[in-house]
């Protein structure tokens, strides 16, 4: 059994487009955040609100007497999304799957109709999930009152950072956080004075291989930043290797790999052969990629495999130099595999 959660701020604001099988106090609106923070009744069962539901739920996956540690497992949404590989990975040593699927890009599609729009594609969720800031807006500070009550243990234990106490104070004097930035971050395309991303972002390290993707417009000027129309005239992803990045800058700058090495294949030439899903046609302007490394925007790097695992068991910091990584976890599907399995 596999028990899915989301960070509980992300949850509300997906919910609050359409609420599904809750049902919310016949005075509020169909959708919208307000409803979620009534009572409501949800399988039969009353909850104070929205984020007593979504407490109660995730307890429930933590007893080890309903949800047994033995057949089921907690997969976070923001894991999956942002840490694919080696989820997947983690998922088919105790699954009978073709490995064969592991070499697969994961899929961009948009799935599912959701709250009567569209929901996002691979591509709008690693943008929108990544920073504070789209977290944080849309709640009002009577809101973030109310999602300080969240236990503590019980958001540490799933790995989500709880409620700072700093941001419902801000936005309650209509003043702006650090940690909050604009109020739409990337939808914008306004560049905020600080921004920081979610702490399920992993860190990218040097020699980390990505799906980056490049805009139209950054290939033909030229542009440091390649990602600078946020998509909007994409060309298309491309393999490419982490040169440098620091863990809390907003740009990386990366090496495009104009073909994945064999020495990174398992067996067969066609491993790794596809960087997307759906294919698409190769845009021109790939063609004309400069030479040298390119500056890029963090939300355009999509982590495929990173360099070190972060489940591989960490003996000291002097023993995870550069030389001793790169020859000690080959890039390949069985050396990852061995890594963190």
């Amino acid at each position: 059994v596999i028990l899915v959660t989301k960070d509980p701020l992300f949850w509300l604001k997906s919910m609050s487009k359409h609420f599904y099988e809750m049902q919310v106090s016949e005075r509020s609106q169909r959708a919208g955040l307000d409803a979620l923070f009534g009572e409501l009744k949800h399988a039969g069962r009353r909850y104070r609100d929205a984020v007593d539901l979504w407490c109660s739920s995730m307890e429930s996956f933590l007893d080890e007497e309903l949800y047994p540690s033995c057949r089921c497992v907690i997969l976070r949404y923001e894991d999956f999304l942002f840490r694919f590989w080696e989820v997947m990975v983690h998922l088919c040593a105790f699954l009978n799957v073709n490995p064969q699927r592991l070499k697969e890009p994961p899929n961009s599609c948009r799935q599912k109709p959701h709250g009567g729009s569209e929901v996002r594609g691979r591509e709008d969720a690693l943008k929108y999930y990544a920073w504070c800031a789209n977290r944080h807006c849309d709640f009002s500070p009577q809101h973030f009152e109310r999602m300080q009550e969240i236990c503590p243990e019980l958001l540490r234990a799933l790995g989500y950072e709880a409620v700072s106490t700093r941001v419902g104070h801000h936005l309650a004097v209509g003043g702006e956080d650090e940690d909050i930035g604009t109020t739409d971050g990337l939808a914008t395309g306004a560049a905020p004075q600080s921004r920081r991303l979610c702490t399920w972002v992993p860190e990218l390290r040097v020699g980390d291989i990505v799906a980056a993707r490049l805009s139209c417009k950054g290939i033909v000027d030229g542009a440091a930043d390649v990602d600078c129309c946020h998509g909007r005239c994409s060309a298309g992803r491309v393999w490419a290797q982490v040169a440098r990045s620091a863990s809390e800058d907003e740009f990386a700058e990366i090496e495009v790999l104009r073909q994945v090495p064999y020495s990174w294949l398992a067996a067969g030439t066609h491993d790794w052969a596809v960087v997307e899903w759906p294919e698409r046609p190769r845009h021109p302007a790939l063609g004309r990629l400069p030479s040298g490394g390119l500056r890029v925007s963090r939300g355009s790097l999509d982590l495929r495999l990173p360099r070190r695992p972060s489940s591989c068991p960490q003996a000291g910091e002097e023993d995870w130099g550069d030389e001793l990584v790169a020859t000690s976890l080959p890039l390949t599907e069985e050396g990852y595999r061995a890594a963190v399995c």
